[in-house]
């Protein structure tokens, strides 16, 4: 399982499997997208541009720790709740307030920044 955090809103997508990490990122992005209720337009947008992204670690000390946390929070909501899905468990964790984002939740600044993107 791979823990996967937006470096600006820190969305939420964990990914499974063995088999193309980028087919089965887009498809868990997606999905996570569609749950927390963004339009068709905007999650069609963000699938087109993720046609192309790299991978790798971050310096970005704000977005370890918050990532630390969520997947922490995740282990919690696993143990609770052994058979939920990644996509479930991504999108309830999409719902927690993070101290970097001034405890707004990654749902909330991911929304506000789809509605202000340009098409």
């Amino acid at each position: 399982m791979r823990y996967c955090i937006s470096e600006r809103s820190l969305l939420p997508v964990i990914v499974g499997g063995a088999s193309s990490f980028a087919q089965r990122f887009q498809d868990a992005a997606r999905s996570v997208l569609q749950g927390i209720r963004a339009g068709p337009g905007m999650v069609r947008r963000e699938v087109l541009e993720m046609g192309s992204f790299a991978i790798g670690v971050t310096a970005n000390r704000r977005v370890l720790g918050s990532l630390n946390d969520l997947a922490s929070l995740a282990c919690f909501e696993i143990e609770d709740n052994p058979s939920i899905d990644l996509v479930t468990l991504a999108i309830k964790l999409a719902e927690t307030p993070c101290s970097p984002l001034k405890y707004e939740s990654p749902r909330t600044i991911s929304l506000a920044l789809l509605r202000h993107a340009t098409p």
